[in-house]
């Protein structure tokens, strides 16, 4: 998308063209209530993260491969601050905080539902040894292929959608080139299944909006809704 010529590099240019693009395509969404004033968007502000790619004068190419890093480097922050927000300093959260962190963004859910949720988690699983956090980013890395992992298991499966664990376990190794436990694979069976199957239909269900979260909009939201959100929210993390 940035790399207009195909040359493996972003220039301050082409980086220039795309904000142009996103802005574009955000004025066009916001509310009729908010007014930006258009003289600032005329003037060309160097932002931090300009500075960062290109330069205080915007002439310092940004390689594909540093733009790919700091890409993947800004996720795994955003990853680590949801880790350390249930894990309070320790290597490993619960079986039980790794399931709160994975529905917490799941509005399709309501708190009766969620309680009902978390009870069959803690009922279902046997041996508790702990989630770390590499098992956690295999898994939010596993969900960006869930688009192929879904053509698959429609090849594969037609009818039916459980999983078994030993499927599981293959699917995140080829997705993700990643090992893991025996431990977290029965614990996302649990969470989305049984404890030896995992029900892809929920699976993609439950994970609809923590794959989209930051695309939804709250600004139509009302005060009450907004509310609503922020108990809902704390119910969830507490």
């Amino acid at each position: 998308m940035f790399d207009v010529d195909g040359s493996r590099t972003i220039t301050y240019d082409e980086f220039l063209v795309i904000e142009r693009i996103f802005e574009k395509s955000l004025n066009r969404k916001q509310s009729k209530n908010i007014f930006l004033d258009k003289r600032l968007r005329k003037v060309n502000i160097n932002t931090t993260l300009k500075i960062c790619f290109f330069g205080a004068r915007g002439d310092i190419q940004l390689y594909f491969a540093d733009f790919k890093n700091f890409l993947v480097n800004l996720q795994t922050e955003v990853l680590e601050s949801e880790f350390h927000e249930f894990s309070k300093g320790s290597t490993t959260i619960s079986e039980i905080d790794f399931a709160k962190l994975l529905v917490r963004y799941s509005y399709n859910i309501n708190s009766d539902e969620y309680k009902v949720f978390l009870d069959k988690v803690q009922d279902m699983i046997e041996k508790k040894g702990g989630i770390t956090f590499d098992e956690f980013y295999i898994f939010c890395r596993f969900l960006n292929h869930m688009e192929n992992f879904a053509v698959v298991v429609n090849l594969v499966k037609q009818t039916n959608q459980n999983i078994s664990k030993d499927e599981l376990h293959r699917a995140v190794k080829i997705f993700t080139r990643a090992e893991v436990s025996g431990n977290f694979v029965n614990t996302v069976c649990t969470v989305f299944g049984q404890s030896d199957e995992l029900n892809f239909n929920r699976m993609k269900a439950l994970m609809h909006y923590r794959r989209r979260r930051r695309f939804k909009s709250q600004a139509r939201l009302t005060v009450w809704k907004r509310f609503k959100q922020c108990v809902r929210e704390q119910m969830k993390s507490s």
